[in-house]
């Protein structure tokens, strides 16, 4: 049989329990960075598949959006070393 002593212990640990929120919401640093990646990976994709379709060949998927709205001439958006002639 619990005493009143272990009755008040169990009570003081209840309400010792918290449940916090995070700094600025409710969503921590870690998903805010995770939202963002994918957003970037979504216009790297979408940029990506519009570059193949032109028959161009990006070395890879990450950093296609930036590279097709900033390249000037196909090697660049092939990621091809520029030949001296």
């Amino acid at each position: 049989m619990s005493t009143d002593a272990d009755k008040q212990a169990f009570r003081d640990k209840l309400r010792s329990i918290s449940f916090g929120t995070v700094p600025g919401g409710t969503r921590s640093q870690a998903v805010a960075r995770i939202d963002q990646t994918e957003r970037q990976w979504s216009q790297d994709i979408d940029a990506y598949r519009r570059l193949r379709k032109e028959g161009r060949q990006p070395p890879a998927i990450d950093g296609s959006a930036t590279r097709e709205k900033h390249a000037e001439t196909a090697a660049q958006v092939d990621g091809t070393p520029k030949v001296e002639v």
